[in-house]
């Protein structure tokens, strides 16, 4: 009987043969059966499975499984005997005929393991081996180019730390098979750009693999400057990608979008046109601090949070009192701004009275208060996990199963109510008593937190506590990132994570490090989730234009471009209602007794989901019967379509807009009230190209005639501008023409005048310039004198003092050196005669001492008095030494104070001759100074006496001008003032012409007005159908 080798197993084909490894269903048979799909929906993983057969969804139930396929009562589907003829074996392998056809083929390696295990008696498994603990796949993340593969590679790790190789047993499922397809051994295909995830599967342990494939460039990367650090992460995995950001949006296009975003209405005309003539750089990021901080902020985002906590008479609440209460607690968390991790808080641990406790009511949207509901819901909103699907069957892609949603629910096993005398009122406590029984096994349900351990808590404590501790904790790994992601979900139209309510290891976010990120700034911050808001709107991410490039417009998920998006059905009503400025009234049928909001509540503030409104219910309102997102829907339809074609209610709106009887009322013209219809409705001004469109259709059939009355009035005007215009210049000519005549008459009378006094002044100064020329020439011979008789002899008595000076400074520098020098050597010799004078002293007193000692021979005290003597003959010759040098001392200092007195006498000699050289030096220089003022003098006289003569000779020629140009100009000032009276003649004429074209005009005007409403509300209805209004571009 042949053997096989496969994935490490050793396999018989029909029967167990000796030596052969064991093949166990636990091992071996359950990732085959997963693999090959059996126990998916579509077979016999079904809710009532298939043929008969029925297989837990996602291999959720292993033992069930196995208790189906090996040990089941009601048709035996193994044959250990005759493995080959295994009822499910004959089935897989079409044998006989199966309606999921032939799964595997006989003799094929999955058909060995099969087989095999039969043949051993379909054992379950080895209780001793090791339990799985993970799986994980190498390489984590792989950058391939288009057209390239890679072959993934899976590993089991077990509780002991071994590991298996499991890459042939593992299933994979690609996110993006369009850009990245996987086969079943592992092997990815890299097939478009952009990037997919890989999620492997092994008995429900589960990884994750990020395939990119970049787009290729034809230049580089854009150099685009981040806003903040979202931007900073959302364009650096672009440029991975290849893929540019769109560019920024116009300011109009931010305008409408962040109010629609933000606070869910439109901008009033007035909040656009100061927005949009504002030109503050940092406009954007004021507009987002103060809409924040609006009431409509509260408004609009409790109308979310009422979707996700189904806020909805008649789902557990029968009267408007618990919804009421329960939205006001809600908008007012929201208007003050409460933590988040607060508000979660109150919510799932909330006691009281659904009347007087708007948090309690958080237990009531369960119809029947089960306690897998509350679990399952806490779960969904602030944990974004979808554990709800476990109760039936296991998750399709995470480990999941029934016994993680009861130990999650077990947290809330505790919850009860009781009744009051005020009918439907409900008192929520915590019932210590009361426990959660498992389904299957009837034993109490103990609480286990998601992924962690099961919880021992003490009788007395109400469980919800212990959860919300661990939900709002920094440390549980879902709640900051599930809301931070649905905030970016609920801006942007995408989660990081897609859907914003399906957060799982196997639904990997886009871009991780945003989501971690923001996570941590929401912790950071106390759980402002204003800061996240903020933080948001501001980066040049949210900002991006919706219109994708040539690079882009593929792109769905990495937020190059921002998503365009339907306007909600609150928001879309509540538009059409402020455009039109008709308002709504709001009843409610559902609850007892029925009640109206007042005419004009906005459907955003709709506290009570049941609230009756068609046009809600038209345009995909949210149900509230689910907290998932996707319960809110806004795809268009032909309803829709229908109704804003042919509806009576939408078309009573635009014919009854108190907004189009203003504008009529107020005489607007055409192209004013097109300006504030576009202002009002998509906060912009029209094109020139709409401009002129909608100018034509306004005019309509009076358009021919409003036209000839224009074109004739335009006419006349153009005729009366002219004339005025001929006539002001007339005017401007003949003022300009009499003021030169009287001008010229006057010059000429000024220049006779101006000749005469010039002559004269020639004359006087012709006089004074000779005068003070001899005033020059007598004050140049006093310095000259000066200089020859006192300032030179002067020069040479300094000179002569001042050699003397030198002279006797060099013969005291002489002597000063050479009694410098003698002193020094009366010093040495002073110091060498004391020196001798010691030694002979010490010399002499070591010979007494020598002589006087009896021990000393006699030689000894010869040579000590022979030492004595000479030290006392050396300090004799230097005392003499001494003498001498002394008595050279003395010629020196006198020498030295002779030389001393010289050169006083030498100083004293030349400062007498200083004094005589700078008195006679200050002589000539005054004289010099009253040389050149005489001779400056002299030559301003003359030039001011040429001067003279050329004025004069000048003022004569202007005379003799003037006197011939004063009849020219009075002649031309009388043709001016004849030509400006015949003006005033003709402009009378153009003003009748102007009046009576203006009268035609005025007609035409008034034949138009009769069609202006009709037209304009046309235009109005045509605004609101544009896809530009019903999108949040």
């Amino acid at each position: 009987m042949p053997i096989l080798v496969i994935s490490g197993f050793a396999v018989a084909q029909g029967q167990e043969a000796s030596g052969v490894d064991s093949v166990y269903f636990i091992d071996d048979v359950m990732p085959l059966v997963s693999k090959l799909g059996c126990n998916q929906t579509k077979c016999h993983g079904s809710l009532k499975g298939q043929g008969g057969f029925r297989l837990s969804m996602f291999a959720a139930e292993p033992e069930d499984d196995f208790a189906a396929l090996a040990k089941s009562t009601e048709a035996r589907r193994v044959n250990p005997v005759e493995p080959g003829k295994s009822l499910f074996l004959l089935k897989a392998t079409s044998s006989i005929p199966h309606e999921g056809g032939q799964r595997v083929q006989v003799g094929s390696p999955e058909y060995n393991v099969l087989a095999s295990w039969v043949a051993q008696g379909a054992p379950w498994g080895d209780e001793q081996a090791p339990k799985l603990v993970s799986v994980t796949v190498i390489p984590e993340e792989q950058v391939l180019q288009k057209g390239e593969a890679q072959q993934l590679s899976a590993t089991a790790v077990f509780s002991d730390g071994s590991q298996k190789d499991v890459t042939h047993r593992a299933v994979y499922t690609s996110s993006e098979e369009r850009v990245a397809a996987v086969d079943g051994t592992g092997k990815v295909q890299a097939s478009d750009f952009g990037e997919s995830h890989v999620v492997v599967t092994y008995l429900r342990q589960t990884d994750t693999v990020r395939i990119v494939v970049p787009q290729p460039l034809p230049s580089p990367f854009p150099n685009v400057a981040p806003n903040n650090k979202i931007d900073e992460l959302v364009f650096a995995k672009l440029q991975k990608l290849g893929i540019p950001p769109s560019e920024l949006c116009s300011d109009h296009e931010f305008l409408r979008r962040i109010y629609l975003d933000a606070i869910g209405t439109l901008p009033t005309p007035d909040e656009a046109r100061a927005f949009l003539a504002d030109t503050d750089p940092q406009k954007r990021s004021k507009l987002v601090d103060r809409l924040l901080t609006r009431e409509e902020f509260a408004d609009f985002w409790a109308l979310k949070w009422g979707d996700l906590l189904r806020i909805k008479t008649g789902v557990g609440v029968t009267r408007p009192a618990g919804a009421g209460t329960y939205y006001r607690w809600v908008r007012e968390s929201i208007a003050q701004n409460m933590p988040y991790d607060q508000f979660a808080g109150e919510l799932v641990t909330a006691s009281g009275s659904n009347y007087e406790l708007g948090a309690a009511n958080f237990f009531t949207p369960a119809s029947n208060k089960d306690t897998q509901s509350f679990a399952e819901a806490a779960a969904l909103i602030f944990m974004g996990a979808r554990i709800g699907c476990a109760r039936c069957h296991g998750h399709p892609v995470e480990s999941w199963a029934l016994d993680d949603d009861l130990g999650l629910a077990a947290f809330f096993a505790t919850v009860s109510f009781k009744n009051t005398r005020e009918w439907t009122e409900e008192i929520v406590f915590s019932n210590p008593k009361k426990t959660l029984p498992h389904p299957k096994t009837g034993q109490v349900v103990k609480p286990k937190f998601l992924g962690g351990e099961v919880l021992e808590l003490d009788g007395q404590e109400d469980p919800r506590v212990r959860f919300a501790e661990w939900l709002i904790s920094p440390q549980n790994p879902w709640f900051a990132k599930n809301i931070v992601n649905r905030v970016w979900f609920w801006l942007l139209g995408r989660g990081i994570v897609h859907e914003a309510d399906d957060l799982r290891s196997t639904n990997p976010p886009e871009n991780p490090e945003i989501l971690q990120y923001l996570q941590e700034e929401l912790v950071s911050q106390k759980y402002d989730l204003k800061h996240i808001f903020r933080l948001i709107l501001n980066s040049k991410t949210y900002q991006l234009s919706s219109q994708p490039n040539q690079w882009n417009e593929e792109d769905v998920a990495h937020f190059s471009h921002y998503r365009a998006k339907r306007l909600g059905a609150e928001q879309l009503l509540d538009a059409v209602s402020e455009v039109t400025e008709t308002w709504e009234r709001f009843n409610n049928t559902v609850a007892a007794p029925n009640y109206s909001l007042p005419l004009g509540h906005k459907a955003k503030r709709i506290p009570d989901g049941s609230t009756d409104s068609p046009f809600l219910k038209l345009f995909g309102r949210a149900a509230r019967d689910t907290s998932f997102e996707s319960q809110r829907t806004s795809p268009p339809s032909v309803q829709q379509a229908l109704y804003l074609l042919n509806s009576d209610e939408f078309q009573a709106k635009v014919v009854s807009s108190p907004r189009i009887q203003r504008l009529i009322q107020e005489q607007k013209s055409d192209a004013e009230a097109i300006d504030e219809l576009y202002l009002v409705t998509l906060a912009r001004a029209p094109t020139e190209q709409e401009k002129t469109r909608l100018l034509d259709y306004m005019l309509g059939e009076s358009k021919p005639a409003i036209e000839q009355a224009a074109a004739e009035k335009q006419a006349a005007d153009e005729a009366l501008a002219k004339v005025k215009g001929d006539l002001e210049k007339a005017k401007a000519d003949y003022e300009a023409a009499e003021k030169a005549a009287q001008e010229a008459e006057t010059a000429a009378a000024n220049a006779k005048t101006a000749a005469d006094s010039t002559a004269a002044a020639q004359a006087n100064a012709e006089k004074d310039a000779a005068a003070k020329r001899q005033q020059a020439n007598e004050s140049k011979k006093t310095v000259d004198d000066l200089v020859e008789q006192q300032q030179k002899p002067a020069e040479a008595n300094v000179a002569a003092a001042a050699q003397a000076v030198t002279d006797a400074t060099t013969a005291k520098v002489a002597a000063d050196k050479a009694l410098a020098e003698a002193q020094a050597a009366t010093a040495n010799a002073q110091q060498a005669y004391e020196a001798a004078e010691k030694a002979a002293q010490e010399a002499e007193a070591t010979a007494k001492a020598i002589s006087e000692d009896a021990g000393k021979s006699e030689e000894e005290k010869k040579k000590a008095a022979d030492e004595a003597a000479a030290r006392r003959k050396a300090a004799d010759e230097a005392k003499t030494a001494l003498t001498q040098t002394q008595e050279k001392e003395q010629p020196a200092q006198t020498q030295a104070n002779t030389a001393a007195q010289k050169l006083a006498e030498a100083e004293a000699q030349k400062k007498p001759a200083d004094e005589a050289l700078a008195n006679v030096t200050n002589q000539v220089a005054a004289a010099s100074n009253d040389h050149q003022a005489a001779e400056k003098a002299a030559a301003e006289a003359e030039t001011a006496a040429a001067a003279a003569k050329a004025e004069a000779d000048k003022a004569r020629a202007t005379q003799a001008t003037a006197e011939k140009d004063a009849p020219e100009k009075r002649k031309l000032a009388g043709e001016a003032k004849a030509r400006q009276d015949q003006l005033v003649t003709d402009e009378q004429a153009a003003n009748a012409k102007v009046a009576e074209a203006t009268t035609k005009v005025d007609a035409a005007n008034a034949a138009h007005q009769k069609s202006r409403l009709p037209a304009l509300q046309d235009v109005l209805w045509a605004l609101l159908n544009t896809e530009e209004f019903m999108v949040n571009h």
